[in-house]
């Protein structure tokens, strides 16, 4: 499956790579032993990864293409099912899962009133509603980006309003790629207890700590209020993968540009000083004084 923009999928490295797995990741523990729908579930990695712990996990897409893709990819699953269907009118009975997951779906579709109260209309009365969306303030108006497959971005109250209208109880998170140093124990990974220490007026506190300007926003909603206070905070890590050697790469090869750009300023200005040293050099500029002189 090729990868367009609009899709992610599992071959793409880097920042998107991170941001998807550890929306999918950090509910492991939330969808154990539920009937599962990953609407808008594109290539399907999200719904396998879903499935390892869920008891059954239904992906929707809109795209037929997609979904065949996704039914060829995760045939040996049983536990998943693939269905073509839209999120604004989904294919599937009233009060049918326990949970359903919608990770950057919401931006893509201008009827999202209607997305949300399908998804209500499937949840059983104590579900579910996991989501997430870019904060539109940081994603596109901070940078002047522009998404050509998103079609309408929401701000934190523009969420929270659009959440609030189908769900009693909303936890939000926010997303964010941000740089750290970990400190990790070698000999037994297993035994890796994490505390977050926080800089703050000069000094060092062991405390959390809420990152501005998230990227994304997460949503946790049902009416049923000790679902929504299950925590989501975590921290996602690839152990194959180092986020940032693509920027050590692009810095090795601009300093070896620099590098050659300046050994061919040396050998410019070693020509100019060998030139201006020559006779011919001297004779001309003797010739351009005495031309001045009579002119």
């Amino acid at each position: 499956m090729e990868f367009t923009g609009e899709r992610y999928i599992p071959s793409q490295q880097g920042k998107i790579k991170y941001e998807h797995l550890h929306r999918y990741g950090m509910l492991r523990s939330l969808v154990q032993g539920k009937t599962v729908l990953d609407i808008a579930c594109g290539e399907g990695y999200g719904s396998a990864l879903l499935a390892i712990h869920a008891k059954s996990v239904l992906g929707i897409d809109i795209s037929a293409a997609t979904i065949a893709h996704a039914q060829q990819t995760y045939r040996d699953r049983p536990n998943i099912h693939f269905l073509v269907g839209d999120c604004a009118a989904i294919p599937i009975a009233s009060e049918s899962k326990e949970m359903v997951v919608s990770f950057e779906t919401l931006e893509h579709t201008a009827e999202q009133d209607e997305m949300l109260r399908e998804i209500k209309r499937i949840l059983i009365p104590a579900g579910v509603f996991v989501v997430s969306t870019p904060n539109r303030f940081i994603y596109s108006g901070r940078s002047n980006y522009v998404n050509p497959f998103h079609v309408k971005e929401l701000d934190y109250a523009e969420l929270a309003s659009l959440l609030k209208k189908q769900f009693r109880f909303v936890q939000f998170f926010g997303q964010k790629i941000a740089a750290a140093s970990f400190v990790f124990p070698l000999e037994d990974a297993q035994r890796t207890n994490l505390t977050t220490y926080v800089s703050r007026n000069s000094q060092i506190q062991a405390n959390s700590y809420c990152l501005d300007t998230p990227a994304y926003f997460v949503a946790l909603c049902s009416d049923a209020e000790e679902v929504v206070r299950q925590p989501l905070d975590s921290v996602y890590i690839d152990p194959s993968d180092d986020l940032f050697t693509p920027f050590y790469s692009q810095i090795q090869s601009l300093q070896t540009e620099l590098a050659q750009s300046q050994q061919e300023l040396s050998r410019t200005k070693l020509k100019l000083k060998t030139m201006q040293q020559s006779k011919f050099w001297k004779l001309r500029n003797q010739y351009t004084k005495l031309k001045m002189l009579f002119r």
